[in-house]
């Protein structure tokens, strides 16, 4: 049973002159890497931050991020680990409920400006003591000038102990945070890493957001630093970059989603000067694989594939290097845990036989106790006995593998994003003029699925640009608002009261009577 402070000093240790990291700027070996945490843990206890204090932490994926969440696992400091697409609002609601000390961020990143919305963000939560960036912007502390003289900090961390908080896709358009204990998140850091056959030969490379739990720790940039192996940092999704930095640095693993593997495909088509000699693992997840495109990324890169399904919350399964091509690409694997209990029931809670689809549940020594500070939640979404239902729809084959088939209840998975329909729904229907609406996903080659609303309301002042006027108005983050927007005299409904999305979904592909 470890903390991640003794992860660090041991792969410190036994790892010293390997690199651990490699972004867009520069690289650190495993020695220099655990000088600089030291450094910064110093520099951040002396500015007050302490053991059981909440921050905020919402960076690109860069070399700074990996210190400032090492720091801050080494001292007991808890960070809610923020994607870069969360804006205002999704902040907002993470510090009033968890009320943090500081808040970690970066200047500009993709044309956003997040100084500028953590400053916003304090004044509406008089709980954030400190913004702190890691270029120097006006009314922050910079990053840089907090890495200190290092000094016995004795915080006493504890394995049992939360490490971090990741933030739940969930089935409500409430924040929900997973905490996750130091060895918990250890404990699947390395299991996933085995499955995956990672070693300190291994050159990882990220190319989703590090918050992400995915990238991060299934098994991610953690579970390569668990190995000793290199991990390179993709700042920027555009293919060259990327495909620059696969072949600058040798690159052997990659953890992608479908819609990325597509956009992929489609630019290698045209451009044949990227040789991939050293990839040969592709880890995908986060929504289904269509079985051709699999066999295409086969074809192109000459490599391994290693399905997987996880969630934050705790299961986390992948298919295996000898398994057969048809469990690689049709299966989601089994759990990496030989103590993963997985159960498929019904409506009632009975468990259906093999084979068969219904809910998938769920138990084991990573996955977790409960959300954040959400006792009515917790107590549905957990049974008597202690299995977590994850709302997934799936059925186990006769070998013990996991094929997962959607949601019990509706989700939209935008490019491996999730988005709840109701909570569009609900931001949708706060503009004025807006009558109903009705929000659903549309299969998207590129996307996996796209977001589709229709809005009935008064046409001579709504408009598409009008709803995305709104939205923006609203801080709704990017990735939640509307790919397409139709709008309608009344939104048709089902002769038992519900929306026919049904018939929406029709209307929408033959376009008629839409606008």
């Amino acid at each position: 049973m470890k903390t991640f402070g003794e992860v660090l000093e041991e792969a410190a240790e036994k790892y010293a002159d390997n690199i651990a990291f490699v972004d867009r700027s520069r690289r650190t070996t495993y020695r220099e890497f655990k000088q600089r945490v030291d450094n910064l843990s110093a520099g951040m206890y002396r500015l007050g931050l302490r053991k059981a204090d909440n921050i905020l932490l919402q960076m690109p994926n860069c070399i700074e991020f990996m210190e400032v969440l090492f720091a801050c696992l080494q001292i007991g400091i808890r960070p809610v680990l923020v994607l870069p697409t969360h804006r205002e609002n999704e902040v907002r609601a993470f510090a009033k409920l968890l009320a943090p000390k500081a808040y970690i961020t970066t200047d500009k990143y993709m044309g956003y400006d997040y100084c500028a919305l953590a400053l916003k963000v304090k004044e509406m939560c008089p709980a954030i003591e400190y913004i702190i960036s890691d270029k120097k912007c006006k009314g922050t502390t910079h990053l840089e000038t907090l890495y200190d003289d290092p000094m016995q900090i004795n915080e006493n961390v504890q394995y049992k102990e939360t490490a971090l908080y990741l933030l739940s896709g969930g089935t409500t358009g409430t924040p929900k945070l997973i905490p996750k204990t130091h060895t918990a998140y250890i404990t699947n850091a390395y299991l996933s890493a085995k499955r995956c056959e990672f070693d300190k030969d291994t050159v990882y490379m990220a190319i989703l957001s590090i918050a992400h739990d995915y990238p991060l720790c299934s098994p991610g940039v953690l579970g390569a630093f668990c190995n000793g192996a290199k991990s390179v940092l993709g700042y920027n999704p555009d293919c060259d970059e990327i495909f620059e930095m696969i072949e600058k640095e040798r690159v052997t693993t990659v953890s992608i989603v479908p819609a990325i593997a597509n956009v992929w495909m489609e630019y290698l088509e045209y451009e044949e000067d990227y040789e991939f000699q050293t990839l040969s693992k592709l880890i995908v997840g986060a929504s289904k694989l269509e079985e051709n495109l699999g066999k295409e990324l086969i074809k192109k890169f000459q490599c391994t594939i290693y399905q997987g399904y996880g969630l934050g919350e705790g299961i986390t399964c992948f298919t295996k290097s000898s398994d057969s091509l048809e469990v690689q690409l049709n299966t989601q694997g089994s759990p990496i845990s030989e103590y993963d209990e997985i159960k498929i029931v019904d409506s009632f809670g009975s468990a259906m036989p093999g084979g068969v689809p219904g809910e998938l549940i769920e138990r084991g020594p990573y996955t977790f106790t409960g959300y954040y500070g959400a006792v009515e939640l917790n107590n549905q979404k957990f049974t008597s006995d202690g299995f977590f239902c994850t709302g997934d729809k799936a059925y186990v084959t006769e070998d013990g593998n996991v094929k997962i088939l959607g949601r019990v209840v509706e989700q939209i998975n935008r490019a491996g994003e999730n988005i709840i329909p109701s909570e569009i729904e609900t931001y949708i229907k706060k503009i004025n003029g807006v009558i109903e609406v009705a929000v659903f996903g549309i299969p998207d080659e590129n996307l996996g699925e796209k977001t589709c609303a229709c809005v009935a309301g008064d046409r001579s002042t709504i408009n598409k640009h009008y709803i995305y006027e709104g939205l923006r108005e609203q801080k709704v983050a990017s990735f939640k608002i509307p790919d397409a927007v139709h709008i309608l005299d009344a939104i048709p409904y089902t002769n038992i009261g519900k929306v026919d999305k049904r018939r929406l979904l029709d209307m929408v592909r033959g376009e008629n009577g839409l606008h």
